[in-house]
């Protein structure tokens, strides 16, 4: 694969950055609303125009005020320093910088002063002026604009696209062909789901070896789904950061929030919901994060359920195991056995014991992701799954389901012609009787419980299907 330059979008808060991200990349990766502070980690999406391609990067508010955190001054403080960091590393990573201004409230102080700022880094710069939704609009801007003495510089709409075509023209001259990189066996993703507060983005910034997510302790910090690919033991890997899982009656509550802020609070907080879900379909593992020191709530079973519906490979992994006391050999297989009871909707899960905010065992995280994908993808030889299927019914004998206690039958024995493997991501088995209705659903499961139990199939769920 090849290393790709990469372009960032910067600018004031409420210029329009993410529309504009959105507008460019054709997808809606990125959330948009009124709210100043919307955006607060980096965004990412790949993007070929002629014969360039390059990562086009959306960042927060260089001049952050976030309203929606007015009654918690210390949060807001704590993430606007974050949000400040990512845009920052944003642009010093970034070849060619997209200085995005309004072109209907014309050049601000901030602008000028975040200008200032951007030149020293001696990138290149393209001026973009937004908001030229009419024709009438696109050079009728005020002095000011000129008087930034900006070579080039183009009038865009990123609400109706107008002048985007032109302006990734622009980017095509300047963006330098990518870099060869070494080239990857396969591409894994792997995504992080979890309440809000559990670990998540201190988690991801761990394993990826930077600040790319926003962390604080305010819940629900992250919006949208933070994605990062990097290469480890030569293979590919996604990383999706989401936001925090909560209930619906508690999504955009913040106490002592005005109406119109939490109405929006309300829409960002869906629409992150909506992301989440939406990682979860797409990772080939999902990785549910919940604190070690707290019970399973109703919402962590919910998140499960999703997991089990999706039939996808699963990690739990019980942050801040740091601070469990007095724990000793049986601990993990005392909290093994409490997670099959409280979510046996994913028994199959397997169990990892970290602290993300220490740094204990999160080395073993993307190792663990290995080790269940492999499951995930295995085809058992069917001279072994004959071998193992003969010993399973000469243990447990099969008979037939029972439609009612009171009425006998007279042969009670269940034919079983034999287990075939016909898929695998999930791994689907059919096992092969003349009559599907008379295999009960217990003997289905301890036939699953077997092939867990006799081939390693732990984190993955196992189909049991019945044919004739």
């Amino acid at each position: 694969m090849k290393k790709l330059p990469i372009v960032a979008i910067v600018g004031r808060t409420n210029v329009g950055k993410s529309t504009l991200f959105n507008k460019l990349s054709e997808t809606k990766k990125a959330i948009v609303s009124s709210l100043a502070g919307t955006t607060r980690d980096r965004t990412y999406a790949e993007i070929s125009w002629s014969d360039k391609r390059f990562k086009l990067v959306d960042t927060g508010g260089l001049d952050l005020f976030d309203e929606t955190l007015n009654k918690q001054k210390d949060f807001q403080e704590e993430i606007n320093e974050n949000i400040q960091e990512q845009a920052n590393f944003a642009v010093k990573e970034a070849s060619l910088i997209l200085f995005l201004i309004d072109g209907k409230a014309g050049v601000l102080p901030q602008d000028k002063e975040l200008l200032k700022q951007l030149q020293k880094t001696k990138k290149k710069i393209i001026l973009v002026v937004n908001k030229a939704d009419k024709t009438s609009e696109k050079y009728s801007f005020d002095n000011k604009v000129y008087g930034l003495n900006i070579d080039d510089m183009l009038p865009v709409s990123a609400a109706n696209g107008t002048g985007c075509g032109d302006l990734l023209d622009m980017v095509g001259k300047f963006v330098a062909k990518p870099e060869e990189e070494k080239k990857a066996k396969e591409n894994l993703k792997i995504a992080l789901i979890g309440k809000p507060n559990v670990g998540k983005s201190t988690l991801f910034n761990s394993i990826i070896g930077k600040n790319q997510a926003v962390v604080s302790s305010l819940p629900h910090t992250t919006r949208d789904i933070n994605d990062f690919s990097f290469l480890y033991k030569e293979k590919q890997i996604t990383m999706l950061d989401t936001a925090g899982i909560r209930r619906k009656s508690k999504i955009g509550y913040i106490k002592g929030q005005e109406k119109k802020v939490k109405d929006q609070l309300s829409f960002i907080e869906k629409s992150s919901m909506n992301q989440a879900i939406s990682a979860i379909k797409k990772s080939d593992i999902v990785v549910i994060m919940i604190e070690a020191q707290k019970t399973i709530s109703t919402q962590d079973k919910k998140i499960a359920q999703i997991i089990s519906d999706l039939k996808k490979p699963c990690l739990i992994i019980l942050n801040k195991w740091d601070l469990i006391p007095n724990k000793d050999s049986n601990t993990i297989n005392e909290y093994d056995h409490y997670f099959k009871h409280h979510l046996p909707m994913i028994d199959y899960a397997k169990l990892l014991c970290i602290s993300a905010l220490e740094k204990q065992r999160t080395s073993k995280v993307l190792d663990t992701c290995f080790e269940i994908y492999k499951n995930y993808t295995k085809y058992i030889d069917q001279e072994i799954l004959d071998e193992l299927f003969e010993k399973f019914i000469r243990y447990y004998k099969p008979k037939k389901k029972r439609v009612s206690r009171s009425i006998p039958r007279k042969n009670s024995t269940l034919l079983i012609h034999g287990l075939r493997q016909i898929d695998n991501t999930p791994p689907v088995f059919y096992m092969l009787v003349k009559k599907s209705t008379d295999v009960s659903g217990h003997y289905i499961n301890l036939l699953r419980n077997t092939l867990r139990d006799k081939i390693d199939f732990e984190g993955v769920p196992i189909l049991i299907k019945t044919k004739r």
